[in-house]
Order: structure tokens, then C-alpha cells, then sequence
């Protein structure tokens, strides 16, 4: 009995676009904190004067923290950082994994079989028989390993397009 092969290209589209939906405002939003600056501009204005001598402290601190190499000491931020670098390696390395699904063929029954959009419903099954034939499995034993997938993968074809094209209202969709 021949195994059952699904297609899983969706679940990297589906994936790609959750990471991207996630990282684009995580991203924008840990570039904004580790850019801003909060309190220094406040403290830089010439009517600005610390009363006390522990304002002064305080103010000479959030200067020194306002850099962005200082932020990067902070341990919270260098794990986000790492985890922002993480995902954008995940949505690359998806994205081109799913540059390969270009070239994915569409399906024409017609095509498969060989036939015209006008054929005949015995024309489309002598077609079927003929190529049914040749590319049936069970001639390929004595062939590589790459002819017999080869020839299972043309018989799944086969079928299907056959299938569809002995279906009326299926046919009458495909000729549409």
C-alpha cells in the first residue's frame, strides 16, 4: 500500500509570518530603548542645577547610563538582544527555505495525461490505461531506487489527474 506524503511547505509560511508578526515589534521596540534617551536631555539644560550633592551622584549615574555600551552590561538587555538575534536568524533561514517552493508546478490533469481540454471521457481513459501501464510500480522493480520513486510519483500523478478528469463537475471545473 502506498504511503501517505503531505505537503508541509504551508507550515513555513505559517511560521515565517508568526516570527516576523512577533520580531518586527520586539525589535522596534528594543532598538527605541537602547537608542532613547530618557533623563539626559532633561539634565542637560543649562537652567538645570542639582541642589544637593547626591542629586549631583545621581544625575552624574543616569549620564554614565545613558550610554549605549553601559546598556549592553545590563544583563537583561544583552538577553534580549540574543534572543532578537536568535529569531532574525530563524526568519532568514525560513525565508529561504521557503524561496524553494518557486518552483512548484500547478496541477493540469490535461497536461499529465497528455490530453486536449475537449478530449472524451473514453479518450481520458485510454490515456489513463496507456500511461498507467508504463509507469506502473510494480514494472520498475528491477530498476534504481530513483526510477521506482520516480514511477511512484508518475502513478500518483496519473491517478489523481485521471480521477479528476473522470469526475464531471470536477472535469467541467478543470476545463474552465
Amino acid at each position: 500500500m502506498g504511503r501517505l506524503e503531505y505537503d508541509d511547505s504551508a507550515f513555513a509560511y505559517f511560521g515565517l509570518a508568526v516570527l516576523t508578526i512577533f520580531t518586527v515589534p520586539f525589535t522596534l521596540s528594543f532598538m527605541k530603548s537602547l537608542f532613547s534617551s530618557s533623563n539626559a536631555s532633561e539634565l542637560n539644560k543649562k537652567d538645570f542645577k542639582p541642589r544637593t550633592s547626591t542629586e549631583r551622584l545621581n544625575i552624574d549615574k543616569v549620564k554614565k547610563s545613558e550610554n549605549v555600551t553601559s546598556k549592553f552590561a545590563n544583563c537583561g538587555t544583552f538577553l534580549k538582544a540574543v534572543v532578537l538575534c536568535m529569531l532574525w536568524f530563524l526568519i532568514i533561514s525560513m525565508f529561504f527555505r521557503t524561496g524553494g517552493d518557486a518552483n512548484i508546478q500547478q496541477f493540469d490533469p490535461f497536461e499529465i495525461l497528455g490530453m486536449d481540454k475537449g478530449s472524451t471521457d473514453a479518450q481520458i481513459k485510454r490515456a489513463f490505461r496507456k500511461l498507467s501501464v508504463k509507469w506502473h510500480p510494480d514494472r520498475w522493480i528491477s530498476g534504481t531506487a530513483e526510477e521506482q520513486a520516480y514511477a511512484e510519483m508518475m502513478f500518483m500523478k496519473i491517478s489523481k489527474a485521471s480521477d479528476a478528469l473522470t469526475d464531471p463537475v470536477a472535469k467541467e471545473n478543470w476545463i474552465k
